[in-house]
């Protein structure tokens, strides 16, 4: 299920993107006045446990985004791989090496600036998605502000906060979860995030290295710093071990549909042929 990143579609012609660094110019110009959405894709790079690469938060999305571009006129600028301080208890916390995080105030201008100029560009409808829990209001404030200065023009931006957030889990829980939904909290390089790196870049996961685990103690709170009770030490969260390749071509196809089905309701996008 990996994407197909080309310029143009190879089975049809008149297809653009999905990949904005890919495309020229002109090619932008001729998305925009076809009324393709880009979608910008929000990421972290954090540890994702033993076995999953630290570019997790950002691969997903970025392979989701592609997803939908497959049914839509949708286009993918260039994702912003790096995101907000990882929280101990909700991904392991700033202590494991290759972690490399932003600063809020450098997260939110960066997003104010990529959407603005997606809408100096001609786009009229804009998409932000996210995976990296931390981001969601910073990602927030930094299109409100490229609203309140100008930055946006006539466009409109979706905020996608979390897209597995769209289902109810009693869609989900009796099928991907061995021992029950753990919380999306702790499901941080665990079922869900090593099911859908197996189904879409399996070349990436290290399968000998799958472990599940647990910090010592998980409270409603957080402590600042935070004490290593709070931290798994593996960096997987819950049960890693729980995923495989079908959980994650099911759930794939799921977000898919259900992104590309908020995209075609607020925008009206088209579908291609």
């Amino acid at each position: 299920m990996a994407a197909n990143l080309t310029t143009r579609s190879q089975e049809t012609a008149d297809v653009l993107g999905p990949l904005m660094e890919n495309m020229t110019w002109p090619e932008v110009v001729e998305a925009a006045e076809q009324g393709y959405v880009p979608i910008l894709v929000v990421g972290a790079t954090e540890q994702h446990g033993p076995h999953l690469p630290l570019g997790s938060d950002w691969i997903l999305p970025l392979e989701i985004a592609v997803g939908v571009a497959k049914r839509l006129k949708v286009l993918v600028p260039p994702p912003l791989m790096y995101g907000f301080k990882s929280k101990a208890l909700s991904g392991g916390g700033q202590r494991f090496p290759g972690t490399a995080s932003l600063r809020g105030s450098t997260l939110t201008a960066l997003v104010h600036d990529v959407v603005s100029e997606l809408a100096r560009s001609g786009f009229r409808h804009l998409v932000v998605m996210n995976w990296h829990m931390e981001n969601v209001n910073f990602i927030w404030e930094g299109i409100d502000l490229a609203r309140e200065d100008g930055g946006l023009r006539d466009a409109t931006v979706m905020s996608m906060d979390d897209p597995e957030r769209a289902f109810d889990m009693r869609e989900i829980e009796t099928w991907m979860f061995d021992d029950g939904f753990p919380g999306w909290d702790v499901e941080h390089a665990s079922t869900v995030e090593t099911s859908l790196m197996l189904a879409v870049r399996p070349e990436l996961v290290r399968n000998d290295l799958i472990a599940d685990d647990a910090a010592e103690d998980h409270p409603w709170y957080d402590i600042v710093p935070e004490p290593e009770r709070h931290v798994a030490k593996s960096g997987v969260l819950a049960n890693a071990s729980q995923a495989s390749v079908e959980k994650g071509e099911r759930y794939f196809e799921m977000i898919v549909t259900e992104v590309a089905a908020a995209i075609e309701r607020e925008f009206g996008t088209e579908r291609h042929g």
